[in-house]
């Protein structure tokens, strides 16, 4: 994603959550389920406090906890990381509808 792309209009079922003057869908939420959606770039050097922003949204909206390692991250990944998204999202593999 570029600097320049934005959304052309919300996802069904999703409500607008914050804008800015140049991204009118800078952030959505889903109406009733916990999907959340945004446009920022927390991980460049000129986001001030974009470290704190992303720990905050990986353990407060994502639920993730601070008790994993990356020994074998691929079994974190696999066995308790996907369940959870498909659990949100439905139970597709988008990794296997795309090839």
């Amino acid at each position: 994603m570029s600097h320049g792309d934005q959304l052309s209009a919300p996802p069904p079922d999703f409500h607008i959550i914050g804008h800015t003057k140049s991204a009118p869908y800078a952030a959505i939420a889903h109406d009733t389920k916990p999907i959340y959606g945004i446009q920022f770039h927390p991980e460049v050097t000129h986001s001030p406090r974009g470290k704190e922003v992303i720990a905050r949204f990986v353990h407060n909206i994502c639920g993730c906890r601070n008790d994993w390692t990356m020994v074998r991250p691929h079994i974190y990944i696999y066995s308790i990381c996907w369940p959870r998204i498909w659990g949100y999202v439905g139970s597709h593999n988008y990794a296997r509808r795309r090839s």
